[in-house]
């Protein structure tokens, strides 16, 4: 018998599949394992009661576990805001796929005179809640992350307070 859809499993494995879902199904996950991500929401289908969470919260109402690959694409709900993160384990990460959210730029010298160049929004800049939205990402890897961001961290105490942002 061949079924079209997303399977949903008990765990982060093929073991036990519990049910397919329509393929209009969306996700919101939390985060991922073995190829599989977890599941803490099931948007736009009607969610089976055995993957419903017995007095499950309002943030993570539903269970089990979708394979990566059966996705189109995918985004996790961040564990921190404005932080180093360190993941439990990598995600691969390929053009075009959601890797960070969107702010302003907080360097207010640096915000409010007017640019040499036209600006990508045509929105002036005022004030903070006018800025345009800009985003600045560091991917690291290496050996031991923990060593470098400590010796990184030891390196920027270090510098005088005129260096410092």
């Amino acid at each position: 018998m061949n079924v079209k859809g997303i399977a949903v499993y008990e765990a982060a494995d093929d073991k036990q599949k519990l049910t397919y879902l329509p393929l209009k199904a969306t996700f919101e996950l939390d985060g991922q394992e073995n190829g599989y991500a977890k599941i803490r929401k099931i948007n736009d289908c009607d969610v089976p009661n055995l993957l419903v969470k017995e007095n499950g919260s309002s943030d993570a109402p539903h269970k089990g576990y979708v394979k990566v690959t059966s996705l189109t694409s995918f985004t996790f709900k961040p564990e921190k805001f404005n932080d180093i993160v360190i993941l439990k384990s990598p995600i691969a990460i390929s053009s075009d796929d959601f890797i960070g959210y969107i702010g302003h730029n907080q360097l207010k010298k640096n915000s409010f005179n007017e640019p040499t160049q036209p600006p990508i929004c045509t929105i002036k800049r005022p004030s903070d809640t006018k800025l345009p939205p800009l985003l600045h990402v560091e991917l690291f890897t290496c050996e031991d992350l923990s060593a470098f961001i400590t010796k990184t961290r030891a390196l920027a105490d270090n510098l005088p307070e005129s260096e410092k942002t």
